[in-house]
């Protein structure tokens, strides 16, 4: 299904998103993974049982993993006239994007909020300017998961603008079902 693009004036007058982790998404995964950690630590020093130390380090192990959570000075998800950019994978252009949907996931009275990308490509191919995370970062925590060998899943609960918002911004530019 062919998508029209947006004429000149429409992306003059366009107006760009950048949307960052809410701070409140992650702080009792990091906080708490932290203080149960040192709480084990303490406990295995005194008791010198070994096993409590092991889950001390997974403890700090979740506190690292959801630490991206509480970066809210990074871009996680803009949206401008050039495309959509996501942290961890970098600005794939509006062309390379095949089509775009907005499903809602409820878990009991939990509601997700979510972005389906289809690509014409496998990500790495169709990215413009490439945000390659490094080193430990790459085991973190990230906005977006694969679905599939071209498409990618972005949950939108986790983001300090309403996903109205980012909906809002990509329909600028491209059809969203």
């Amino acid at each position: 299904m062919a998508i029209a693009e947006p004429g000149p004036l429409a992306r003059q007058t366009a107006r760009p998103l950048i949307a960052r982790y809410s701070r409140k998404t992650g702080e009792a995964m990091v906080y708490g993974g932290v203080t149960v950690g040192v709480l084990l630590t303490f406990i295995s020093f005194i008791t010198d049982v070994a096993p409590v130390f092991g889950l001390a380090l997974a403890a700090f192990l979740v506190a690292a993993f959801f630490y991206p959570y509480l970066e809210t000075h990074v871009a996680r998800l803009a949206v401008n006239a050039d495309g959509l950019f996501l942290s961890g994978i970098g600005l794939i252009p509006w062309r390379e994007i095949e089509g775009i949907a907005f499903r809602t996931y409820a878990v009991r009275t939990l509601v997700n909020p979510t972005l389906l990308i289809a690509l014409s490509e496998q990500p790495e191919r169709v990215v413009k300017s490439p945000d390659v995370p490094r080193g430990l970062r790459r085991y973190m925590t990230r906005l977006w998961r694969p679905d599939g060998p071209t498409g990618l899943r972005i949950p939108l609960q986790t983001l300090d603008v309403p996903h109205q918002e980012v909906l809002a911004a990509i329909r600028q530019f491209r059809h969203v079902d």
